[in-house]
């Protein structure tokens, strides 16, 4: 009579298991493309960073451009990587261009457009994101402006 043991089954199921886990989708990538989240323009006049601001939480990123048209014009803004209020998120950083446009665009048309690129160590993601002004919430005076797109 054969003696069979359920060591080497119970071994072979596990190793099986993991096998299958990245095409049924329970394994995430970690070193996956980057993807853009949440896009976030806000004015805010308390002194605490300067008065206006665009950023996004992006995920997986290396890299980020900010870029906006309007009137043929065109500019871009390159990313700054940043934490607080309990997120990381990317931060155009020296918006010169950048936010002036952004604005002329907000009083001219009612809305404004910013595209980003995020580059990442496995891909890119690239979005286009518009602010609509009649979608924007104010709160005078601590609060004038605050917009926020869920990609």
């Amino acid at each position: 009579m054969k003696k069979t043991t359920t060591f080497p089954l119970l071994v072979s199921a596990v190793l099986l298991a993991f096998a299958a886990a990245p095409a049924t989708g329970m394994a995430a990538d970690p070193d996956g493309p980057p993807d853009v989240r949440d896009v976030y323009l806000s004015h805010v006049e308390d002194g605490s960073f300067r008065s206006w601001q665009i950023d996004a939480t992006i995920r997986r990123a290396r890299s980020v451009i900010f870029r906006t048209r309007f009137a043929g014009e065109k500019t871009a803004a390159p990313g700054r990587q940043t934490q607080g209020h309990g997120r990381n998120y990317w931060i155009a950083r020296g918006g010169h261009d950048l936010l002036p446009l952004v604005r002329e665009s907000l009083d001219a048309r009612g809305f404004a457009e910013v595209g980003i690129a995020a580059r990442g160590p496995a891909g890119r993601d690239r979005v286009r994101v518009r602010f609509v002004l009649a979608d924007c919430h104010m709160d005078p005076p601590f609060y004038p402006l605050s917009c926020s797109v869920r990609t």
